[in-house]
C-alpha cells in the first residue's frame, strides 16, 4: 500500500502542476460592459416632433451600406424601423432607439416621436487576430435621410474614439472604443 502511495505521488504532482499552468495562462478579463462605438442622434432643428412618414436612412461605414426605414407614425406605438439592408462590406451592429415626447410624469406609449438615436459599433473579434470582445466603431461615416425622395439631412464625419487597450483587464481581452455621440438636425 505504501509502495503504490509512493507511485502515485509523482502523479498527483504532475497533474497539480498542469492544473497551475493552466490557470496562470487564464486572462482575468472583468465583465465590464463596453457601451463603445458611435451614437448618432437626429431631430427636427426647430424642436417639434418627427412627422409621420417613412424616412429612409443610409448608413455607410466604411465603404459598407446599411439602409432601413423607420415608419414614423403619430404616436411611438405604431413606429418602427426595419432591419439594416447590408451591401458590400462588412456589417456593423445597428441598433436604433425612437425617443418619444412624454408630456409628464407618466409614460405614454402614444406619445410622438422626437428623435432618433442610432447605435453603431462592431462587437466580433475578426479584425483583429487575438482579441475576442472588441467593440470597435466606424472610422468613417456617411448618413443620408430622406423622405419621400426629399434629402432631408447628409452628414460625413471621421470620429476619433479614444481606445481603452486595457478594458477588458487585459489586452487578450479585446478593446473598446469609448463612445462617441454625434448630433445631426434638419428642417422640416
Amino acid at each position: 500500500m505504501a509502495l503504490l502511495a509512493r507511485a502515485a505521488r509523482p502523479v498527483l504532482s504532475l497533474v497539480a502542476a498542469l492544473a497551475a499552468a493552466a490557470a496562470s495562462c487564464i486572462v482575468p478579463c472583468n465583465e465590464i460592459g463596453c457601451d463603445g462605438g458611435l451614437e448618432w442622434t437626429a431631430a427636427p432643428a426647430d424642436g417639434s416632433t418627427i412627422v409621420p412618414g417613412a424616412y429612409q436612412l443610409e448608413f455607410v461605414l466604411e465603404g459598407t451600406s446599411h439602409v432601413l426605414v423607420c415608419d414614423i407614425a403619430a404616436g411611438l406605438r405604431d413606429s418602427g424601423c426595419s432591419e439594416p439592408v447590408v451591401t458590400g462590406g462588412d456589417a456593423f451592429d445597428i441598433v436604433v432607439d425612437l425617443t418619444p415626447r412624454q408630456a409628464g410624469d407618466t409614460w405614454d406609449p402614444d406619445a410622438p416621436v422626437e428623435a432618433l438615436r442610432v447605435s453603431i459599433a462592431d462587437h466580433s473579434d475578426w479584425h483583429d487576430d487575438d482579441r475576442s470582445q472588441s467593440v470597435r466603431g466606424p472610422e468613417d461615416v456617411e448618413i443620408t435621410m430622406t423622405l419621400d425622395g426629399r434629402t432631408l439631412l447628409e452628414d460625413t464625419f471621421a470620429p476619433e474614439y479614444e481606445r481603452d487597450e486595457d478594458f477588458w483587464g487585459d489586452e487578450r481581452c479585446g478593446y473598446c472604443d469609448e463612445r462617441e455621440d454625434r448630433t445631426s438636425q434638419w428642417t422640416p
